[in-house]
Parts: structure tokens; C-alpha cells; sequence
């Protein structure tokens, strides 16, 4: 019987999210992706709270039921369990395993089975995570210079590589990957459930909760930051195609799946972007909206300080410097384990390649559609495996499923087909409003434009609102001509959140319906601040 490991969970009782893990991986998973993330991701999450100390070194073990599991498939849709991480979290000082969770998820509306951590427990926390703190910038810095060269170096081997080769290049990339992932995950949780919670307390002492959201911004040094001015500056003939080829080729329209071609071995996404920037963006550089953000946000820091006390000051300041240090960072290891994961992916296409031409598989992509496991070891029927996975993912796409649930998801149309329900033009099919979370302040009128995940964006206009329903590294081009983004998933501290703020644009997050309520053409308003988007005309 062949396994189905894109839905392989038993019967659970905790509380899940796909909010964190859609951003990553949207979609439903190819079984190599499905079984490469099983692998790294599990493992990756036990390394990253067990150096900060949020869970003993007993339990690195791996889970043998899924409520003891940090991820898990379902449906082919990675998801998060909630209540282990309200468990872990709750341990952090200074925050809560439901705020943690709200920046994380924005889910904080499902109540968790666990106990939050004892005192004791919190002290011990906060000891381990600030010893670990110390060299972790220079560390995270260091991966990412060594994931550049190790991603050009396997690239080079895999040109003429063979099976053997290629399967042992693909080996080579496991414990990168789990390393880099928990290296984002540690950065992130401190990120997330400890600056961001010390900066929304200074906000609120200061008598001005609504300027967190400047605190949290305008930093600069961020990896996607460093993607839209070359992508500028390629769209002006100060850079060329190949050299912003070998410094991003390993981003893809879907980052986070192995079957989506890379920038590296698809350019023509780059070709249509940049012609759309020469046409509508030759005067708009992405550095302007960012200093704008680095201002406002270094105002907001001064503003607050004159209103706290002298204890509270020298507090703040402490906070403002590790915010300096540490919110960079976020996307400078995301784009770390990004990159290992498209040499993973070049190995498994010379690998297709390779069982192709021994006439094992009928075409190289089939690889994708078997499991990690038989890629490093074919099945014995390797065309019957294949086929019965290609039936499973087509039946699982033709499903979706909530964006948080408890137990078990019970599957629904998928979105696209609950898209039909309000014709092109049509306006009063749909409600004039929708509301998420506000995660980039300011408020803009536009035209919006509407994009499916998959979808082509190379018709995105300069001042257009972008409505979609999720965004990744290599929707950061688009948005520097969106005067506003709207996008169904997210979070705070979630990629299209933070590239927001980084541009000076409005933006609203976590509305899950968007993309199905508004219409390319449609004129709406967008206030980041209220975390509301409405038709106006």
C-alpha cells in the first residue's frame, strides 16, 4: 500500500494554524516537499527552543503522536500546533503564549489545552536566552555568507553530476536546513515574543499604543530591502540580468516548494517585472518609502521617551538598541535557509533528470511526486508511486481548508471555486467591507488588483492596491508599485507586514476573504492603521 504523506496525521485534539506555515509553504505540498519540511522542520523546532531553553533536552525527541508535533500536513497543507506553542512560549519572560502566539499566528481567539509555564520555569528562560543572544547576530551573519557560497558551490557540482552525486548533494543540504531553520525560529521567537512585546509596553506607558507599529519598522538591513533596490536598479540598466540572477536566482514564484522553478531556472518573472518597473516605476526608488520609515520611527522613539520616566528611559533605550540588532535579522535567516532549500531543489531535478534518462520515471519532474525517502531509494514500482500521488495532490487541491481550526479540518470548496460567487463587475454580490489586522499604518484610496497565489503579476500597475492571498520573498518587486497591500494571511511580524512597513505603505493582513470579495477594477480604501478595506466606488 502506498503511504499517503500528505495527509498521514492521526485523529488530534489541539489547536492548529496554517497562518505561519502558508507564508512559508502555501499551497498544497508536492510529496518531496512535503517529506523534506516532515524532516527538517520537526527537527528544526526542537534545536531552536531547546537552546533558548524553552524545552528540556529530553524533549528533542521526536513526537510519535501529533499532538506532540510542532507541524503536520493536513491535506497537503502545513499547519502549526498552537497549544505546543502556547506551552513553549509562555515561557518566554516578558510576554505571553497567547501574545506570542497572536504575532506569530494572529490566531488568539483559540484558547489552548496546555498550562502556561511556571515562574521558575520563566526565570530559567530568561537566563539561557539572554547568554544566547550574545553572539547570535554574528552567527546568523556568518550562516548567511556561508549558505551564498554553499548554494554557488553545489549549483557548480550539480551541472554534471551524477545519480549518486546528485542524491549526496541533496543528503548535504538536511542538516544545513535544520540548522538555518532553527536559527530563524530562535531569532524570530526572540524577535517576536520579546522586543516586540517590550516595544508595544513602551507604546502603551508612553500613552500611545497605536506607535508600536512605527517601533517595529524602518530598520533597515533587510534582505528583501536588498531585493527591491536591484531590482531597480535592473530595471535602470544599473545592474545586470545575470548579476541579479547570481545574487537571487534562488528565490521562486512559490519559495517554499520544491517543484516551483526557480528565478535561476525560469527568468522570464524577473523579465516581466522589470519591464513593468521601467514602464511605471522608473521614478519610484524603494529607499525613499524605507528612510521614510526609519524617520518615523526614530520620531515615535524620541516622542515616546519624553513621556516616560527616568527608570522607563534607560529601559527603553536598552530595547531601542536590541531592536536595532535583532529585527534585521528575521529575514536575513529566512532568506539563509531559502537558498539551501533551492540547491535541495536543483538536486532533486538533476536527480528527475538522471531517472529519467535510465527510463525509471517518464518525465524528470515525476521526482517530485515521490517521497524524500524514495528519492534516496526508488520504491520497486516507482511509475505506480507517482501516478497514485499525482491522483492524491489533484484530489487534495480540489480542497481547501480552514486557516485555523481545532482537532481535525473539515475540508471545503476550494477558494477559487468560491471565488465564482461574485461576477467580474458585480458589486453588491459581495460585502463593501471586509476586516483584518492593521500591521502598516497610513491610509490610501486605489484601484485594486486582484492575484490568486500562482498568479501572473506581471500586469501589476504603479499606485495599485495588491490584494492577494499570500505573499513570499519573491513578491517584493510587486509591492514596490502598490500604493497599498491587502493580503488574506499574516500577521504582525509576517513577510508582506514587514516589507510594508520597510516600503512607508498602508497594509492589512489576515483578512482570509479579500481576494474573494474584491474585483480587479474595484476602487477601495485601505486604512493599515484600523485594519480595514472597503469598496468606495
Amino acid at each position: 500500500m502506498i503511504e499517503d504523506v500528505l495527509n498521514p496525521q492521526s485523529v488530534s485534539s489541539s489547536a492548529w494554524s496554517r497562518v505561519n506555515a502558508a507564508e512559508a509553504i502555501p499551497g498544497v505540498s508536492t510529496p518531496a516537499s512535503a517529506t523534506l519540511w516532515e524532516y527538517v522542520g520537526e527537527r528544526a523546532y526542537r534545536l531552536a527552543f531547546s537552546r533558548l531553553g524553552l524545552i528540556p533536552k529530553s524533549a528533542c525527541k521526536l513526537a510519535t503522536h501529533v499532538d506532540e508535533q510542532y507541524v503536520a500536513p493536513f491535506y497537503g497543507r502545513w499547519s502549526t500546533n498552537l497549544d505546543m506553542f502556547n506551552w513553549v512560549l509562555s515561557a518566554l519572560p516578558g510576554s505571553s503564549g497567547a501574545g506570542a502566539r497572536e504575532g506569530f499566528f494572529a490566531s488568539s481567539g483559540l484558547a489552548s489545552q496546555r498550562p502556561p509555564a511556571s515562574p521558575l520555569r520563566r526565570l530559567w528562560v530568561s537566563v539561557r536566552v539572554r547568554v544566547y543572544m550574545w553572539g547570535l547576530a554574528q552567527k546568523i551573519r556568518r550562516s548567511r555568507s556561508q549558505s551564498k557560497s554553499r548554494w554557488q558551490r553545489g549549483l557548480q557540482e550539480l551541472a554534471d553530476a551524477d545519480l549518486a552525486a546528485a542524491r549526496q548533494v541533496l543528503r548535504g543540504t538536511f542538516d544545513h536546513l535544520i540548522e538555518e531553520i532553527a536559527e530563524q525560529l530562535d531569532i524570530s521567537t526572540i524577535v517576536v515574543s520579546g522586543i516586540s512585546a517590550a516595544l508595544q509596553k513602551i507604546a502603551a506607558r508612553a500613552g500611545s499604543p497605536e506607535r508600536y507599529m512605527d517601533l517595529i519598522s524602518g530598520y533597515g538591513g533587510t534582505e528583501e530591502g536588498e531585493l527591491t533596490e536591484d531590482l531597480r536598479a535592473l530595471a535602470q540598466n544599473e545592474l545586470s540580468l545575470q548579476e541579479f540572477v547570481d545574487k537571487h536566482g534562488f528565490h521562486a514564484p512559490a519559495d517554499g516548494q520544491l517543484s516551483s522553478f526557480s528565478w535561476r531556472e525560469d527568468v522570464s518573472p524577473v523579465r516581466e517585472l522589470i519591464r513593468t518597473l521601467g514602464r511605471d516605476g522608473r521614478q519610484r526608488a524603494p529607499h525613499a518609502g524605507q528612510d521614510g520609515a526609519r524617520l518615523r520611527r526614530l520620531e515615535t522613539e524620541r516622542a515616546l521617551m519624553s513621556k516616560l520616566s527616568l527608570t522607563q528611559r534607560i529601559a527603553a533605550r536598552r530595547t531601542f538598541a536590541r531592536a536595532q540588532k535583532f529585527m534585521p535579522l528575521r529575514t536575513v535567516t529566512k532568506a539563509s535557509f531559502t537558498q539551501t532549500f533551492d540547491l535541495a531543489r536543483a538536486a532533486l531535478r538533476r536527480i528527475g533528470v538522471q531517472l529519467a534518462a535510465s527510463n525509471q520515471l517518464d518525465d524528470p519532474n515525476d521526482v517530485f511526486f515521490l517521497s524524500l525517502a524514495e528519492v534516496l531509494e526508488l520504491p520497486p514500482d516507482p511509475r505506480a508511486t507517482v501516478a497514485h500521488r499525482k491522483d492524491t495532490y489533484r484530489r487534495y487541491s480540489a480542497l481547501d481548508i480552514p486557516m485555523s481550526w481545532v482537532g481535525v479540518p473539515e475540508p471545503i470548496v476550494h477558494r477559487e471555486e468560491a471565488a465564482q460567487a461574485r461576477p467580474e463587475g458585480s458589486v453588491s454580490a459581495a460585502p463593501q467591507s471586509v476586516r483584518g489586522i492593521g500591521v502598516s499604518s497610513g491610509t490610501v484610496d486605489g484601484i485594486a488588483q486582484v492575484f490568486s497565489a500562482d498568479a501572473d503579476t506581471s500586469s501589476m500597475r504603479e499606485g495599485a492596491v495588491l490584494i492577494c492571498h499570500i505573499t513570499d520573498p519573491s513578491w517584493a518587486g510587486t509591492m514596490m508599485l502598490a500604493s497599498a497591500v491587502v493580503v488574506d494571511v499574516g500577521g504582525m511580524l509576517s513577510h508582506g507586514a514587514i516589507v510594508a512597513r520597510e516600503l512607508g505603505i498602508p497594509c492589512v493582513v489576515n483578512t482570509a476573504v479579500a481576494t474573494r470579495v474584491f474585483r480587479t477594477g474595484d476602487r477601495v480604501r485601505v486604512d493599515g492603521t484600523s485594519g480595514t478595506v472597503s469598496i468606495i466606488d
